[in-house]
C-alpha cells in the first residue's frame, strides 16, 4: 500500500498513532483539529478507498 500510495506522508501516519496509543496523556487536541481540518485524514482515508477498491476488483 505504501508504494501504491506514495503521496501519503505514512511515516507522520504511523508517528501520530504512536504517539495517540503511548502518549496519549500529552495529546494536544488542536494538533489533533488541525490534522482533521487540513484534510490530512481525508486523504488517508480516499487512499484506503482506492486499495480496498482494487483488492476486491482482484478477488476471486
Amino acid at each position: 500500500m505504501k508504494a501504491a500510495e506514495s503521496t501519503i506522508p505514512w511515516r507522520r501516519v504511523s508517528d501520530i498513532g504512536n504517539h495517540l496509543r503511548h502518549a496519549y496523556h500529552r495529546v494536544d487536541a488542536e494538533i489533533l483539529w488541525r490534522i482533521w481540518a487540513d484534510g490530512d485524514l481525508a486523504l488517508l482515508r480516499d487512499a484506503v478507498s482506492r486499495q480496498i477498491a482494487a483488492m476486491t476488483k482482484a478477488a476471486p
